[in-house]
């Protein structure tokens, strides 16, 4: 039981943050302490508890924290009042494994004054046994570089921060091992005559760390989130970094062990780049993975589109490349590239996702990367990067002019991403990366897509827990919108959503064939259709030119409402003490009028309001889980979303409601800015204290009843571990049972749907879920299988008699399809009169079936387990683990033809044009395919 170190920083710049390094990265579960003296105010990082801050001349600041791990700095940051405090600063810092959380109630003196050079802080009463004692001093402007003697305590150390010419700062810290409760008179001399100080008592409870290793991992994350971590100040870049270096990267996401290539220009030297992948890492909020390095480059001129002025750089060379791991753990990357004769001179590259192909995490982040870009000026000018368009207008390296008139029309990705220079509330910065943050600090099951992966594949939603939407997720292709709709009502494998976001799904993207640019019109600016005859404007225009309205409510239970930069509160009631989102906070415990707020600036910079606004265009059974409004003068949207400059009364409400499909949960939070209550580190941070207790356990709370409760270490202290309640305590109902009798099928309604172009409910959606059935079936009967899992296992026999064959040592049967091998039994008996005898050891084959995503159809054991007599019963689930892509999509293929055909029982349409047309009944786009599924004995 000791300690692990101690360190001291001073610093005499002027400065509006502080950082001091550890001297080695903190031990999970291991006690952190941290004093500070400024000459005006200090702010602690979020993940800190501040015990005592008393101010006089100048802040005394007492903190600590259980280490997460991996720490390796503590960052104070300027009070919002005060534009360069906390200025010059003296700070001590330990790392103990016998001392935990805050016990008794710790003093603080704001002008205390050294009678007779001393101070006498009486009997400090400790309450239990085993705490610890911190005493510190801290004088402004001392007048000499006095030494205290301490009476009952332990010096540690004395310092002094200089100051510029004055506010010279200089702090004494003292502590003492409370062995037993009791009273501990302590007392300082030494200190100059009639001195005025500022001096603070503190008083920790016995630690838990004790040196005992922590757990395991529950987590991959969890267990990544343990190493050490590299300080943003290593990391990190202002702004679009240096203008001397920019790059690229050829794609948005790279599996294990493939290639990342990048394009960099770099006239003046070589450079490096160093990989991080983002997380919480003790607060440092990235490591280094790896590093390459690239030659002095003049990258050419880019291109500019001359219909749509869009602005590319797809014609620079790649210069450099990087292997990713087979084993990188999947996260959020980014890349700073720096140039070899000034490391000061950098930029990053991304973010960018890696991912690991061959397992799905129990929760999938979407990035908003399409938004970046649509905020992205990046120019084709490699030496003068920041001037160029994106679909908002124009910047230059001194500023950005909204301006429809000189929009670009598309975006490009092959560019550097310079967004975070003057637009950084729409950068990964400011919403997203605190939420990574805090998931990760709490180490769940995470994986990540960008926009292009989800586009691409929609089935990498389904069968999560929970997809959630984050940041501000603004642009929004059809498959982006498919995928999300699909995983909402997936027969099979549906997926709760969570939108941690705002003003999303807003605007219709339309890519190209390599996911690399994409166009946006904006046609509701416009008010007509553009020249390609593909609309591509706000996704809920109710004009006619919208032939394909889908509006954002009917997925996410939210209108896009508040526009601009703003920033309010997130507020409940009495009303909603009572939803399980709440269970735990101060919300719960609201009666009568009272009412809850969060931090300003939460509800922002854009926001939505609740659909139940709407009359027509609300998902059933939506319901408020919190409820605040304000008067707003300039920035309400319409509802085509092309005038964002109304006044009114604007509502910010969290939603939710329930698939009538599937069941899977939707909630809404309805802002951009939500994860600014998760965590202090983002881009925009106001000052003060934005964390919030109740937005941190509201979330935890949530997760866990869609699924997902945290590991249990280490989880931060203030909050509760949550314990999953149903989703019907929330005030959602419970789904409809299916049929018992009822036969899975391989597609749902909503997809059909789309294929028909039908976007809201009517009376032939039954005929509609009719045909799916039939599709299925008929699919079920020319392949000669099945693809759903049954649900229990059952047995099934099989004779050995040609279906057998060895293969040298081997001896294997052919048999139906297994879809899941857990609890998978063998026996086998000889002859009609022979008893049944268990078979172990046995393997089911082919090999890796189950990587592939496809069922084991064989059973091999060692030669000579069958004869021709031989009868072997399988107890199995039987069917496919999912329904292959080929099936589902040929099953929503045939469902709409079999739809269309209704009133065709004979299979003959009629023309006005073309007179009688007989359609054939064999469908070869169908055959198609299914071919690869056909059993070749069927």
């Amino acid at each position: 039981m000791a300690r692990d170190w101690k360190t001291t920083y001073s610093a005499s710049a002027a400065a509006a943050q502080h950082q001091a390094t550890f001297t080695s990265a903190a031990v999970a579960g291991h006690g952190l302490v941290a004093i500070a003296a400024a000459p005006a105010t200090i702010a602690v990082p979020g993940d800190w508890d501040e015990h005592i801050d008393p101010l006089g001349t100048g802040e005394l600041s007492m903190a600590s924290k259980v280490a997460a791990g991996g720490e390796t700095s503590i960052l104070w940051d300027r009070d919002p009042a005060t534009s360069t405090a906390p200025r010059t600063m003296a700070a001590w810092v330990e790392s103990r494994d016998d001392v935990g959380e805050l016990v008794g109630t710790p003093a603080g003196y704001q002008h205390a004054v050294a009678v007779g050079g001393g101070l006498d802080f009486g009997d400090i009463v400790v309450p239990e046994d085993g705490c610890r004692i911190y005493v510190a001093v801290s004088q402004v402007d001392p007048g000499s570089a006095w030494t205290p003697v301490w009476s009952g305590a332990t010096g540690e150390d004395v310092l002094t921060a200089a100051g510029h010419g004055f506010e010279a700062v200089r702090l004494a810290v003292a502590s003492q091992a409370a062995a037993t409760a009791g009273n501990y008179p302590i007392s300082v001399s030494g200190l100059p005559e009639g001195a005025v100080c500022q001096a603070a008592v503190l008083i920790l409870a016995p630690g838990e760390g004790g040196g005992e290793p922590p757990p395991a991992a529950e987590t991959a994350v969890e267990a990544e989130n343990r190493l050490t971590g590299t300080a943003s100040s290593t990391w990190d870049v202002d702004g679009a970094g240096s203008t001397t270096i920019q790059g690229f990267a050829t794609d948005t996401s790279f599996a294990r062990g493939g290639t990342l290539s990048v394009k960099v220009h770099s006239p003046s030297s070589s450079w490096t780049g160093s990989i991080y992948r983002v997380g919480y890492y003790g607060g440092a909020g990235a490591r280094l993975i790896d590093t390459i390095s690239g030659p002095q480059t003049t990258q050419p001129d880019g291109t500019v589109d001359g219909t749509t002025l869009m602005a590319s750089c797809a014609n620079w060379s790649v210069n450099g490349t990087w292997s990713v791991p087979s084993d990188a753990p999947a996260g959020v990357y980014i890349m700073k590239i720096a140039r070899t004769d000034n490391a000061a001179l950098a930029s990053h590259i991304g973010p960018f996702v890696v991912t690991n192909p061959s397992r799905k995490a129990a929760i999938a982040i979407k990035l908003s990367d399409s938004t970046w870009y649509a905020y992205n000026h990046a120019g084709t000018d490699p030496d003068d990067i920041l001037a160029g368009r994106s679909i908002y207008g124009t910047g230059t390296a001194a500023s950005f002019v909204f301006d429809q008139g000189t929009r670009a029309k598309a975006v490009s990705y092959d560019r550097p991403l310079v967004t975070r220079e003057h637009l950084p509330q729409t950068s990964f910065w400011n919403a997203e990366y605190p939420l990574i943050r805090w998931l990760e600090r709490l180490g769940y099951d995470l994986d990540y897509l960008s926009c292009a992966m989800v586009d691409a594949d929609p089935t990498l939603l389904l069968g999560r827990d929970v997809v959630i939407s984050s940041g501000h997720d603004e642009y929004w292709s059809a498959g982006m919108h498919d995928a999300f709709t699909g995983a909402r009502d997936h027969a099979t494998q549906s997926s709760h959503a969570i939108y941690l976001s705002g003003n999303e799904a807003f605007w219709r993207i339309r890519w190209d064939s390599s996911r690399r640019t994409y166009a946006c019109w904006k046609d509701t600016h416009d008010g007509a259709l553009n020249s390609s005859g593909l609309y591509s404007g706000t996704w809920q225009d109710t004009r006619s030119m919208n032939s394909d309205r889908r509006p954002p409510a009917l997925l996410n239970g939210q209108r896009f409402r508040l526009n601009g930069i703003s920033a309010y509160a997130l507020g409940a009631t009495s009303a909603h003490a009572s939803s399980p989102l709440w269970r735990s906070t101060a919300v719960a415990a609201l009666t009568g009028s009272q009412t809850w707020s969060s931090p300003v600036g939460i509800v922002g910079f854009e926001a939505d309001e609740p659909a139940d606004t709407s009359a027509t265009e609300r998902p059933d059974g939506l319901i408020r889980l919190s409820q605040v409004s304000y008067a707003v003068t300039d920035m309400l949207a319409d509802d085509n979303g092309n005038i964002y400059t109304l006044d009114g009364t604007y509502t910010h409400a969290i939603t939710a409601y329930r698939s009538t499909v599937t069941g899977a949960a939707v909630f809404g939070f309805g802002t951009v800015q939500y994860a600014w209550g998760l965590d202090e580190t983002h881009d925009r941070h106001p000052g003060g204290v934005l964390v919030s207790t109740p937005l941190q356990q509201a979330l935890t709370n949530l997760l866990a009843d869609l699924g997902s409760v945290p590991p249990a270490y280490p989880f931060p202290s203030g909050l509760v571990l949550p314990t999953a309640v149903a989703l019907s305590t929330y005030g959602l109902p419970d789904p409809v049972d299916p049929d018992p009798e009822a036969t899975p099928v391989y597609t749902d309604l909503a997809t059909v749907k789309a294929m028909l172009g039908k976007t809201t409910a009517d009376d032939r959606d039954d005929l509609i879920e009719a045909a799916i059935a039939a599709a299925s079936r008929m699919i079920d009967e020319r392949c000669g299988r099945a693809f759903y899992l049954e649900a229990t296992a059952t047995a099934r026999t099989f004779p050995a008699r040609d279906r057998s064959w060895l293969d040298g040592d081997a001896q294997s049967i052919r048999v139906d399809d297994i879809g899941d091998a857990t609890g998978l039994t063998v026996e086998t008996k000889v002859g009609f009169s022979g008893t049944w005898s268990s078979v172990t050891g046995f393997e089911p084959g082919p090999d890796n079936a189950d990587l592939r995503g496809r069922p084991w159809t064989e059973v091999v054991y060692a030669a000579g387990w069958l004869t021709d007599n031989t009868k072997v019963r399988i107890t199995a689930r039987w069917g496919w683990p999912t329904v292959p892509d080929g099936v589902a999509q040929a099953a929503a293929l045939l469902a709409a033809r079999l739809y269309r055909r209704k009133d065709s029982p004979q299979g003959v349409l009629g023309s006005a044009d073309w007179g009688v047309i007989r359609v054939s009944r064999f469908d070869p786009d169908v055959e198609a395919l299914v071919a690869p599924y056909i059993l070749m004995t069927a």
